[in-house]
């Protein structure tokens, strides 16, 4: 079992939050990004993106299959990321028209994701959603499936993923129940009523070889995206 000092991180660039990762999530990883409506997933996801290529110079793919390229690049400007200079410089792709048919299947929106990554050669990847993408897939059995060749094929380019997932209301599993025990890492995203004002955590349930924090910590959305706050004290 490799030590996990010599795992390579892939950072977030997020205040607060790579602090609980000891520096990032693990290279090549498949992470889900869970969590209800609103909880903050996209904001986090969308970060993630656009720090890679702004702050650290690495290459990256959106891949939005419930929405078009437009729709992301205004949301993403709304949160004060503007990724259009950044996909004029080659630095970013946002693929559009990812709608997925049950008469094709997942398939080939699924290897234009894959051939997405290789022609820019991104290290980064933000898969949105998962729900949406099931819209192609039947079975269980099939998710479980499509995810693992998936991580593999992106492990093998050495490309580190976030996938979003929904957190169904009033269960503990997440999406199908399949995929966070294929996952390398996942990160839930929550949202509670404190008396009458609602308030944001998050925390890290597992990170495959990353010594990570066990602790709870409440996080803020704004213009700029998320900023991480001290652990919760109990």
């Amino acid at each position: 079992m490799s030590n996990p000092k010599d795992i390579e991180k892939i950072p977030s660039g997020i205040k607060g939050f790579d602090d609980l990762l000891a520096g990032g999530f693990p290279k090549g990883g498949l992470i889900l990004i869970a969590g209800g409506a609103g909880a903050g997933k996209t904001v986090l996801s969308t970060q993630f993106l656009y720090n890679g290529a702004a702050k650290y110079g690495n290459k990256g793919v959106y891949a939005p299959f419930s929405e078009s390229r437009a729709t992301f690049n205004r949301y993403a400007s709304s949160l004060g990321f503007d990724f259009e200079p950044l996909e004029k410089e080659g630095k970013i792709t946002v693929i559009d028209n990812l709608m997925i048919s049950m008469k094709e299947g997942i398939e080939p929106s699924l290897k234009r994701v894959v051939s997405g990554v290789s022609k820019i050669g991104a290290q980064r990847l933000v898969i949105d959603s998962l729900a949406t993408m099931r819209v192609g897939i039947e079975e269980n059995v099939e998710v479980r499936t499509i995810i693992h060749l998936l991580r593999k094929s992106l492990r093998e380019i050495g490309c580190t993923t976030l996938l979003i997932t929904e957190t169904p209301y009033g269960e503990k599993r997440l999406g199908t129940g399949m995929e966070e025990f294929i996952a390398d890492g996942i990160v839930v995203l929550e949202q509670f009523l404190k008396g009458d004002e609602l308030k944001r955590q998050l925390y890290i349930l597992k990170m495959r070889g990353v010594k990570h924090s066990m602790r709870a910590v409440r996080f803020t959305v704004g213009r700029g995206g998320i900023t991480a706050l001290p652990p919760i004290e109990k």
